[in-house]
């Protein structure tokens, strides 16, 4: 189906078949890493409409904004925490 993957409370990442993907899956497995790990950030490509919007919607927040990622490269990130 997917899988996801966590350091700390930092959700590193959450990906899920494309078949699987609006049935409410993704929400039940981020609200147990949420229960379980203590998830509270995530990082997210800000060019990642469908990651970003599946975030806000599941209640965190942008609390920053980087214009490269931890490598350099020009791909700009959000940094979001849980609210």
């Amino acid at each position: 189906m997917g899988f996801s993957a966590v350091n700390k409370n930092h959700l590193e990442m959450l990906f899920l078949k494309s078949n699987k993907t609006g049935k409410g899956y993704g929400k039940q497995i981020l609200q147990a890493l949420i229960d379980v790990y203590n998830v509270i950030t995530v990082d997210v490509n800000k060019d990642n409409l469908n990651a970003k919007s599946f975030y806000l919607k599941n209640g965190f927040s942008i609390i920053s904004e980087d214009p490269t990622d931890d490598a350099g490269r020009p791909y700009p990130i959000i940094h979001l925490e849980l609210q």
